[in-house]
């Protein structure tokens, strides 16, 4: 699948993810569904040039026939007011837009316009995408998600609010968890396949949570120390899965980017599949 990370202090947020894509046969389940991983697979994304939001997206690279950083600078081109077949209400606002809006947007055009009418019924988590940054005029940045999950969608959700120091995995977390909660995503069904009730097992965690987890993310944390981090979750998640048994599923090339009131989308690991030395003033 991948690992796709938002990590917000005080300064700023973050957004760190890995490079690979799976490619899945989606009339098999588990490993034998997996038939190749690429490793140069772009995740991140200004959602508005010049406007401090961004997006991440973890799972299925493509939606139907289309890549998904397609769609997404797509979807930009319309936020821009650039995509001349559309209705105006997609043009952002620079002074009025709020990161909710903007993710409830996105999942319109994602699910609503583009995944819905294919009527897959695949079960687990097919997609998701992290929207994060600054609504207009805010002085502090928020996170919000949304999943298609067994082929549904629910309405976008605010996984970190504004003014708390946090972070949000997508994808594979289950490293990320082990490391910061002491326990790993995979506990909880195992305390209830073992006889605990839902509730028992919740109370375990929390226990467990609170004694074997470590606190990483602090809120006056720079944003340099903030993008170490992100860069650390998404590195050391991809070594984890180069070692153990299966498809490396987490790799590639690191990318991340730093969003800030003030320098707004920055990035700061980057690749490109062109040499940009001759193709001047290009973009992704």
């Amino acid at each position: 699948m991948t690992i796709a990370i938002a990590l917000q202090v005080h300064d700023g947020v973050v957004l760190a993810s890995d490079s690979a894509l799976t490619l899945t046969d989606a009339t098999k389940s588990g490993a034998a569904s997996i038939l190749n991983v690429y490793n140069n697979g772009n995740k991140i994304f200004n959602l508005l040039k010049g406007v401090p939001i961004g997006a991440a997206f973890y799972g299925a690279g493509s939606i139907g026939t289309s890549s998904v950083p397609t769609l997404v600078k797509d979807l930009r081109r319309r936020f821009a007011g650039e995509s001349p077949t559309t209705d105006k209400k997609w043009k952002l606002d620079a002074k009025r837009y709020t990161i909710e809006d903007v993710a409830k947007k996105a999942r319109e055009f994602l699910f609503e316009e583009h995944f819905a009418p294919l009527k897959i019924t695949a079960t687990g988590t097919q997609f998701g995408l992290i929207v994060a940054g600054y609504s207009a005029g805010a002085q502090l940045s928020e996170v919000w998600t949304f999943e298609i999950r067994d082929g549904k969608c629910d309405v976008p959700r605010q996984v970190i609010p504004p003014g708390t120091a946090s972070w949000y995995a997508g994808g594979e977390p289950d490293l990320v968890c082990r490391i910061a909660n002491g326990v790993g995503t995979g506990a909880f069904q195992a305390l209830v396949d073992g006889g605990m009730t839902a509730a028992d097992a919740a109370n375990h965690i929390a226990t467990i949570q609170a004694a074997c987890g470590t606190s990483l993310v602090e809120a006056p944390m720079p944003i340099q120390d903030a993008i170490d981090l992100a860069e650390f979750f998404v590195d050391t998640t991809a070594t984890f899965t180069r070692f153990k048994r299966g498809a490396g599923t987490v790799g590639g090339p690191t990318e991340s980017v730093a969003i800030t009131k003030h320098e707004g989308f920055k990035w700061v690991r980057r690749k490109h599949y062109f040499d940009e030395t001759l193709n001047p003033g290009a973009k992704r």
